[in-house]
């Protein structure tokens, strides 16, 4: 399975996201942005987007699945949005992906968010203007909670932007 830097690009100048193009491909977002990082691109949060600031030319041809063994990749680029559901392949679940199918089926039962609420399309929707550094004290438990997502690939200062976002939209009438 190839896809390219070129391709990865092309597909988000589209108007897709990393995280759709990875979840067509059936890998983790990280990775993606992993290996781009590896090969030199640093993303910029004003231009929301990845600026080459590696040495020599820029790998434009390097194939960001390269080393990425079959049984990882679960499915095969898309290119039609139309038969994503029917030409998607069956594979095995990671106790990661298992874990994670519960948690959604516990939202489901108890009356969660519907898919346009979707926490990392939300996440990357953020406008990231100027940031403030500081410090916060806040009870171990909830900071336990938000650490739990750091271990889901979330940044926690973005958790904690979304959820104060929320709070205000809730309480500032």
């Amino acid at each position: 399975m190839v896809l390219t830097v070129q391709e990865l690009f092309h597909k988000i100048k589209e108007g897709e996201s990393i995280s759709k193009v990875s979840i067509r491909l059936g890998i983790d977002r990280s990775t993606i942005g992993k290996r781009l990082k590896r090969i030199g691109y640093k993303y910029d949060n004003i231009s929301k987007s990845y600026k080459y600031e590696g040495e020599g030319e820029e790998p434009l041809e390097y194939n960001l699945l390269e080393d990425i063994s079959p049984n990882i990749i679960q499915g095969e680029f898309i290119q039609d949005e139309h038969e994503k559901e029917s030409r998607f392949t069956q594979g095995e679940f990671t106790q990661d992906e298992i874990n994670m199918l519960k948690e959604i089926i516990v939202s489901w039962k108890g009356g969660g968010t519907d898919n346009k609420d979707d926490l990392r399309d939300r996440i990357e929707e953020l406008e990231k203007g100027d940031r403030v550094r500081d410090t916060v004290v806040m009870d171990k438990g909830i900071w336990k909670k938000v650490n739990q997502y750091k271990k889901r690939g979330f940044n926690k200062s973005d958790v904690l932007h979304l959820a104060l976002i929320d709070f205000f939209q809730k309480y500032d009438g």
